[in-house]
């Protein structure tokens, strides 16, 4: 370990009492790599601070891991007052309703569809997402291109399918890790109509209540 800061001292004491840096990363919405860097970084990088968090891990002393904080610091702002975005790629959006929701658009960009998954995941929100397929065959034998949506399935949460790409079971069609192959997995399998579909190329994902 290095420096021992306040931020890597509280994250020692949640990792003794079994927190994952992925769990504690969740609860503050940081990726698991930003809090190992907290504590134990890269030969050559700069330890991350995370002055900020500091009340937020000390409030998580003592509890269960994946617990959810009452409060998190105030988003970075742009010099033009608005919040910054929160991941590269991922759009931070309002609804009518006033509910934040997050989006991407990306070409094989499996990173940012990891991260606005785990988005999802911290913020309990359910996700769709389409797929843009070079060719489509459907039943009645029509071939094209164009998008085929997928979502969750029932019973799943935004961290259930986290955890099955990246520990697929019998029946999962991709291989560990890999967030796009299972995102078009599942929009074909979802989508009777469709018999085939090749050359997935294209997502566009969203998060919902």
């Amino acid at each position: 370990m290095a420096e021992l800061t306040p931020a890597a001292e509280a994250i020692a004491g949640l990792l003794a009492g079994g927190w994952t840096y992925a769990e504690i990363g969740r609860s503050l919405g940081l990726n698991g790599s930003s809090i190992r860097q907290a504590i134990h970084p890269s030969p050559g990088q700069r330890q991350r601070p995370l002055a900020k968090y500091v009340p937020v891990l000390q409030q998580l002393q003592g509890t269960a891991p994946g617990t959810r904080p009452a409060i998190l610091p105030e988003r970075r702002k742009t010099k033009s007052g608005n919040v910054a975005s929160v991941r590269r790629g991922i759009r931070e959006f309002k609804t009518k309703q006033g509910e934040t929701q997050y989006a991407a658009r990306v070409k094989k960009g499996s990173a940012t569809l990891h991260k606005l998954l785990d988005l999802a995941a911290q913020t309990g929100k359910n996700v769709r997402w389409d797929v843009l397929f070079q060719t489509i065959r459907t039943i009645s034998d029509a071939t094209k291109s164009g998008w085929v949506t997928g979502k969750l399935p029932d019973g799943w949460t935004a961290a259930t399918l986290l955890s099955r790409i990246a520990q697929p079971q019998q029946g999962d069609s991709w291989k560990p890790g890999d967030v796009s192959g299972a995102l078009i997995a599942l929009a074909k399998e979802q989508n009777e109509g469709v018999v085939s579909a090749k050359g997935g190329r294209e997502f566009s994902i969203f998060t919902t209540p």
